[in-house]
């Protein structure tokens, strides 16, 4: 099989030395790494594809050959962003914008700060590999842990309570912190909107990092103008970029960072990615379960129950 390689990662690089490798994508068999729309159009002998982003909202089935398998790099960013979430709520409870303003400004002002994210009630909307990770990073600080997912036969141990979407209303008022990993669907559209934002405690925080569609940025524009929340960090947005005339640049308890929160030069990530495509690779050659198979209908990966079928044995790269 001829495999097409964006992602130059020496591991990675290494496992593929048993392959036939092309430098031209219409050519191959398997491609790894990340292709615009009218690239892959043109893949007509394409029969997998193993995207290097955790989304798969920029994809379609339309895109690829009939019968050719998808799937996404989800697993690979959790540990970046959960780092990326902790970093945010330090830096908006602990005012550190205006500390590091008065840094520039060589002004020497005590700032004390009433939050913390210690013994706060935190909620994770999303439970996939960035939910996850996000807990266990959040745990230690002696947190109450909330998980809201669509499988919620599937908990976590490391998660205090699970809950249906259906129960967002009544869970949210219940949190100190909300983080949102949820992926961009038609079921998570503008899931949080200027009713969400008012059901949340006074003083509280929010973290997106999933997908902006989820919320209506102009009614939390509103929440954090009035203070009735305290702080968000957003690291995406519906539209990307942010357009520079929104007054939510403007805020000063609002933390805004261009889709960066995934780290992807992040040793770590590479590392990660590395190990699943060879995986995905290994399990599509010999007919096995495929870990992040794309579900175009509902832009999530396909659900599996159990990780029995899946192989965790490391290939040798």
């Amino acid at each position: 099989m001829k495999v097409y390689n964006t992602m130059n990662i020496d591991s990675l690089n290494n496992y593929l030395k048993k392959f036939e490798l092309t430098d031209n994508y219409e050519e191959a068999d398997i491609i790894i790494g990340v292709l615009k729309e009218e690239q892959l159009k043109k893949c007509r002998k394409l029969k997998f594809y193993q995207h290097a982003m955790a989304g798969s909202d920029m994809l379609r089935a339309d895109m690829f050959p009939d019968g050719c398998k998808v799937c996404n790099a989800s697993g690979t960013f959790g540990v970046g962003i959960s780092e990326y979430v902790i970093g945010s709520l330090i830096y908006l409870m602990r005012n550190f914008k205006t500390i590091t303003l008065n840094q520039q400004n060589s002004k020497w002002e005590r700032i004390w700060s009433r939050d913390s994210i210690y013994g706060s009630t935190v909620l994770l909307l999303g439970l996939g590999d960035i939910g996850t990770e996000c807990a266990k990073r959040l745990k230690p600080f002696n947190t109450r842990l909330m998980g809201i997912r669509r499988h919620i036969e599937d908990k976590p141990d490391i998660i205090d309570e699970i809950y249906s979407l259906d129960n967002l209303d009544s869970v949210i008022k219940e949190c100190d912190i909300v983080i949102c990993s949820l992926p961009k669907s038609k079921a998570t559209d503008k899931l949080l909107t200027g009713k969400q934002f008012g059901l949340m405690k006074e003083g509280s925080y929010l973290v997106n990092v999933g997908r902006g569609n989820v919320l209506d940025l102009d009614d939390l524009y509103e929440s954090l103008k009035s203070k009735h929340l305290s702080g968000a960090a957003l690291d995406v947005f519906e539209s990307e970029p942010l357009d520079e005339s929104h007054p939510i640049w403007k805020l000063d308890n609002v933390l805004i960072t261009p889709h960066i929160a995934g780290g992807m030069d992040l040793d770590t990530n590479k590392e990660l990615f590395s190990e699943l495509t060879a995986n995905n690779i290994e399990n599509f050659i010999n007919n096995r379960q495929l870990k992040n198979e794309v579900d175009f209908e509902t832009g999530y990966r396909r659900y599996v129950r159990t990780s029995a079928s899946l192989r965790k044995e490391k290939p040798s790269f």
